[in-house]
Protein backbone atom coordinates (compact mmCIF):
# COMPACT_ATOMS: atom_id res chain seq x y z
CA UNK A 1 0.00 0.00 0.00
CA UNK A 2 1.37 3.93 -0.68
CA UNK A 3 2.34 6.05 1.97
CA UNK A 4 -1.24 8.13 2.79
CA UNK A 5 -0.31 11.86 1.94
CA UNK A 6 0.40 14.19 4.33
CA UNK A 7 -2.47 16.70 5.81
CA UNK A 8 -2.79 20.57 4.59
CA UNK A 9 -1.07 21.97 7.57
CA UNK A 10 -3.58 24.89 9.27
CA UNK A 11 -3.29 27.90 9.04
CA UNK A 12 -1.70 28.99 11.95
CA UNK A 13 1.07 26.12 11.47
CA UNK A 14 1.74 27.39 7.50
CA UNK A 15 3.35 30.79 8.35
CA UNK A 16 5.86 29.16 10.73
CA UNK A 17 6.81 26.84 8.23
CA UNK A 18 6.75 29.71 5.64
CA UNK A 19 8.97 31.16 7.87
CA UNK A 20 11.36 27.95 8.25
CA UNK A 21 11.26 27.55 4.98
CA UNK A 22 13.74 30.82 4.60
CA UNK A 23 11.78 31.83 0.91
CA UNK A 24 10.99 35.29 2.58
CA UNK A 25 12.91 37.03 5.55
CA UNK A 26 10.98 37.31 8.64
CA UNK A 27 10.19 41.27 8.49
CA UNK A 28 8.81 40.19 5.35
CA UNK A 29 6.50 37.84 6.27
CA UNK A 30 5.18 39.16 9.20
CA UNK A 31 4.12 42.27 6.87
CA UNK A 32 2.93 39.70 4.53
CA UNK A 33 0.77 38.05 6.56
CA UNK A 34 -0.98 41.65 7.85
CA UNK A 35 -1.51 42.20 4.21
CA UNK A 36 -3.53 38.94 3.50
CA UNK A 37 -5.20 39.00 6.60
CA UNK A 38 -6.68 42.77 6.08
CA UNK A 39 -7.34 41.24 1.92
CA UNK A 40 -9.18 38.24 3.39
CA UNK A 41 -11.04 39.55 6.27
CA UNK A 42 -14.84 38.93 5.83
CA UNK A 43 -14.19 36.70 2.32
CA UNK A 44 -14.70 33.02 1.64
CA UNK A 45 -11.95 30.88 -0.02
CA UNK A 46 -12.61 30.16 -3.33
CA UNK A 47 -14.53 26.55 -4.16
CA UNK A 48 -12.78 23.67 -3.20
CA UNK A 49 -9.47 25.40 -1.09
CA UNK A 50 -9.47 25.11 2.60
CA UNK A 51 -8.14 28.05 4.57
CA UNK A 52 -3.95 27.44 3.91
CA UNK A 53 -4.64 26.41 0.26
CA UNK A 54 -6.24 29.62 0.19
CA UNK A 55 -2.76 31.52 1.42
CA UNK A 56 -1.07 29.38 -0.64
CA UNK A 57 -2.58 30.64 -4.18
CA UNK A 58 -2.49 34.19 -2.75
CA UNK A 59 1.47 34.12 -1.82
CA UNK A 60 1.76 32.37 -5.43
CA UNK A 61 -0.53 35.12 -7.26
CA UNK A 62 1.95 37.71 -5.25
CA UNK A 63 5.18 36.09 -6.38
CA UNK A 64 6.27 35.38 -3.43
CA UNK A 65 6.51 31.66 -3.73
CA UNK A 66 6.40 29.39 -7.16
CA UNK A 67 4.00 26.81 -7.60
CA UNK A 68 6.05 23.64 -6.63
CA UNK A 69 7.32 25.49 -3.16
CA UNK A 70 3.72 26.12 -2.52
CA UNK A 71 3.03 22.57 -3.46
CA UNK A 72 5.82 20.94 -1.25
CA UNK A 73 4.84 23.62 1.16
CA UNK A 74 1.35 22.54 1.61
CA UNK A 75 2.27 18.94 1.70
CA UNK A 76 3.83 19.97 5.47
CA UNK A 77 7.95 19.65 3.70
CA UNK A 78 9.87 22.97 5.01
CA UNK A 79 12.91 22.34 2.76
CA UNK A 80 15.67 22.99 1.83
CA UNK A 81 14.56 25.47 -0.98
CA UNK A 82 18.52 26.65 -0.80
CA UNK A 83 21.22 24.75 -2.64
CA UNK A 84 24.52 27.10 -1.73
CA UNK A 85 23.65 30.53 -3.40
CA UNK A 86 20.78 28.93 -5.29
CA UNK A 87 17.25 29.38 -4.30
CA UNK A 88 15.45 26.03 -6.21
CA UNK A 89 12.31 27.50 -7.78
CA UNK A 90 11.07 24.11 -9.48
CA UNK A 91 11.59 20.61 -10.33
CA UNK A 92 12.09 19.59 -13.68
CA UNK A 93 11.55 16.07 -15.38
CA UNK A 94 15.02 14.79 -16.46
CA UNK A 95 16.68 11.47 -17.65
CA UNK A 96 19.16 9.72 -15.22
CA UNK A 97 20.00 9.21 -11.37
CA UNK A 98 20.33 12.88 -10.56
CA UNK A 99 17.64 15.61 -9.99
CA UNK A 100 17.39 18.57 -11.87
CA UNK A 101 15.82 21.97 -10.98
CA UNK A 102 15.10 25.57 -11.94
CA UNK A 103 16.81 27.83 -9.73
CA UNK A 104 17.82 31.13 -9.13
CA UNK A 105 21.09 32.47 -8.27
CA UNK A 106 20.63 35.03 -5.29
CA UNK A 107 23.80 36.98 -5.90
CA UNK A 108 22.81 37.59 -9.29
CA UNK A 109 18.88 37.19 -9.89
CA UNK A 110 20.07 34.73 -12.81
CA UNK A 111 17.65 32.01 -13.81
CA UNK A 112 19.45 29.03 -14.04
CA UNK A 113 19.04 24.91 -14.23
CA UNK A 114 20.54 23.13 -11.41
CA UNK A 115 21.52 19.14 -11.75
CA UNK A 116 21.54 17.80 -8.05
CA UNK A 117 23.70 14.43 -8.19
CA UNK A 118 23.62 11.63 -6.55
CA UNK A 119 25.33 11.64 -3.54
CA UNK A 120 26.69 7.65 -3.51
CA UNK A 121 27.70 7.64 -7.01
CA UNK A 122 29.58 10.46 -6.73
CA UNK A 123 31.91 8.64 -4.13
CA UNK A 124 32.84 6.04 -6.56
CA UNK A 125 35.98 7.85 -8.24
CA UNK A 126 35.55 5.72 -11.86
CA UNK A 127 31.94 7.85 -11.96
CA UNK A 128 32.82 11.27 -10.41
CA UNK A 129 36.05 10.88 -13.37
CA UNK A 130 33.59 10.37 -15.60
CA UNK A 131 31.20 13.23 -14.59
CA UNK A 132 34.26 15.59 -14.27
CA UNK A 133 35.20 14.91 -18.08
CA UNK A 134 31.84 14.96 -19.87
CA UNK A 135 31.37 18.30 -17.50
CA UNK A 136 34.28 20.20 -18.92
CA UNK A 137 33.57 18.90 -22.39
CA UNK A 138 29.96 20.28 -22.14
CA UNK A 139 31.82 23.87 -20.70
CA UNK A 140 34.02 24.59 -23.29
CA UNK A 141 30.93 23.89 -26.20
CA UNK A 142 30.48 27.16 -27.73
CA UNK A 143 28.02 25.74 -30.46
CA UNK A 144 25.03 28.28 -29.99
CA UNK A 145 22.25 25.13 -30.68
CA UNK A 146 24.19 23.67 -27.45
CA UNK A 147 22.56 24.50 -23.86
CA UNK A 148 25.86 26.07 -22.00
CA UNK A 149 27.15 24.27 -18.88
CA UNK A 150 28.55 26.59 -15.93
CA UNK A 151 30.19 24.71 -13.56
CA UNK A 152 30.81 21.33 -11.25
CA UNK A 153 30.26 23.13 -7.85
CA UNK A 154 29.73 21.19 -4.47
CA UNK A 155 27.67 22.44 -1.01
CA UNK A 156 29.72 23.98 1.01
CA UNK A 157 30.83 21.74 4.00
CA UNK A 158 31.19 18.36 1.66
CA UNK A 159 27.74 18.74 0.49
CA UNK A 160 26.48 17.41 -2.42
CA UNK A 161 27.56 17.94 -5.46
CA UNK A 162 25.74 19.67 -8.68
CA UNK A 163 25.83 21.09 -11.92
CA UNK A 164 25.21 24.54 -13.20
CA UNK A 165 24.16 25.12 -16.77
CA UNK A 166 21.58 26.96 -19.18
CA UNK A 167 17.97 27.28 -18.14
CA UNK A 168 16.43 27.09 -21.63
CA UNK A 169 13.07 28.26 -22.05
CA UNK A 170 10.47 27.21 -24.09
CA UNK A 171 7.61 24.14 -25.12
CA UNK A 172 10.09 20.91 -24.41
CA UNK A 173 10.80 18.86 -27.22
CA UNK A 174 8.82 16.10 -25.85
CA UNK A 175 5.48 18.01 -25.66
CA UNK A 176 6.30 19.21 -29.22
CA UNK A 177 6.74 15.69 -31.07
CA UNK A 178 3.52 14.23 -30.17
CA UNK A 179 1.76 17.33 -32.04
CA UNK A 180 4.72 17.62 -34.70
CA UNK A 181 4.79 14.00 -35.80
CA UNK A 182 8.15 12.58 -36.92
CA UNK A 183 9.76 13.19 -40.04
CA UNK A 184 9.75 10.30 -42.84
CA UNK A 185 13.41 9.35 -43.15
CA UNK A 186 13.42 10.94 -46.63
CA UNK A 187 12.47 14.03 -44.94
CA UNK A 188 14.63 13.67 -41.92
CA UNK A 189 17.82 13.51 -44.42
CA UNK A 190 16.72 16.75 -46.03
CA UNK A 191 16.58 18.90 -42.53
CA UNK A 192 20.10 18.52 -41.85
CA UNK A 193 22.86 21.66 -42.49
CA UNK A 194 26.12 19.73 -43.33
CA UNK A 195 29.33 21.12 -43.82
CA UNK A 196 30.57 21.52 -47.49
CA UNK A 197 32.50 18.70 -48.56
CA UNK A 198 30.57 16.20 -46.06
CA UNK A 199 27.25 14.42 -46.83
CA UNK A 200 24.31 12.10 -44.89
CA UNK A 201 23.49 8.48 -45.51
CA UNK A 202 20.61 6.58 -44.08
CA UNK A 203 21.87 3.71 -42.12
CA UNK A 204 18.91 2.43 -40.76
CA UNK A 205 15.53 3.42 -39.75
CA UNK A 206 12.07 2.29 -38.40
CA UNK A 207 10.75 -0.57 -38.50
CA UNK A 208 14.79 -1.79 -38.77
CA UNK A 209 14.98 0.02 -35.26
CA UNK A 210 12.55 1.39 -33.17
CA UNK A 211 13.84 3.07 -30.33
CA UNK A 212 17.49 3.12 -30.85
CA UNK A 213 19.79 4.51 -27.05
CA UNK A 214 23.72 3.94 -28.29
CA UNK A 215 25.80 2.51 -31.69
CA UNK A 216 29.11 1.33 -31.99
CA UNK A 217 31.51 -0.34 -34.96
CA UNK A 218 33.81 -3.25 -34.66
CA UNK A 219 37.19 -3.45 -36.18
CA UNK A 220 35.65 -4.42 -39.62
CA UNK A 221 33.79 -1.03 -39.68
CA UNK A 222 30.03 -3.29 -38.95
CA UNK A 223 27.51 -1.03 -37.17
CA UNK A 224 25.95 -2.22 -34.23
CA UNK A 225 22.70 -0.42 -32.42
CA UNK A 226 21.42 -1.01 -28.90
CA UNK A 227 18.15 -0.27 -28.64
CA UNK A 228 15.33 0.36 -25.55
CA UNK A 229 13.23 -2.51 -24.15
Amino acid sequence: SGTAPMPIPAPEDFWPLVAASRLVSPDALSSLRKEYEGEAAGTQPAAGDDATTAIARWLVRRGTVSKWQARRLLSGDRGPFFIGDYRLVDRLECDGPGRLYRVRHEPSGRSLCLMLLDRQLCQRPEVMGGIVRRVTIAHEATDPVLSRTWALEQEPGAGQRFIVCEDVQGTPLADELPRLGPLAPADALKSFEVAPGLRVELVAAEPLVASPCALAFDPKGRMFVAEKI
